[in-house]
């Protein structure tokens, strides 16, 4: 992780570098999503943007469980694990705990209550989606948005891959520039 935030390789080991970058990070990320919380971490950013929650309805595709059994870490891998990563263990557990502070902060205005909803709603879309019958679902409003429909075209997207979205995405932001450019080959 602090790689891909732009930390040097060279200031990975060297505890003060860790936190003077990790400040930084701080001082420019003001919310952090964290996966293990991650139905909170959206609730969250949709109160930040100011975003609908028909803006938030995903379906879990792109994850896999398998029936074998996963390696369970000993102390000492644990350690290693640790001490091989100082950087990224800084990084997440201050993160984690800024986190955490914005769900406590949250709390008092009903942020367990919406989760549950949001939650429950996810729900409604996965067993709609499953269904594969032709129709629309409607959601009802609640106090935190207000009702919406979703269509059997948007369980075929929530259900693509990810590079499946990327080039759509990419196909559209191309038909768009050679609309506004007629002489681009892209």
């Amino acid at each position: 992780m602090s790689f891909d935030f732009g930390m040097e390789l060279s200031d990975m080991k060297n505890p003060a570098a860790v936190e003077k970058y990790v400040d930084y990070l701080q001082s420019v990320f003001h919310l952090v999503l964290v996966s293990e919380r991650f139905d909170e971490s959206m609730i969250l950013m949709r109160r930040r943007l100011g975003w609908s929650l028909n803006d938030m309805i995903y379906r879990n595709v792109n994850t896999y469980i398998g029936p074998e059994k996963s390696h369970v870490f000993t102390e000492q891998e644990k350690l290693a694990h640790r001490h091989f990563n100082v950087a990224d263990y800084v990084l997440y557990e201050r993160f984690a705990k800024r986190f955490e502070e914005h769900v406590q902060e949250e709390l008092g205005q009903g942020l367990a209550e919406e989760v549950e909803e949001y939650r429950r709603i996810l729900a409604q879309v996965a067993t709609f989606c499953a269904e594969g019958t032709a129709g629309v679902l409607y959601v009802n409003a609640t106090d935190w948005n207000d009702g919406f429909e979703v269509e059997r075209q948007e369980c075929k997207t929530m259900s693509m891959s990810e590079t499946g979205l990327v080039e759509i995405v990419r196909n559209e932001q191309n038909l768009r520039m050679k609309q506004h450019i007629p002489n681009l080959n892209v």
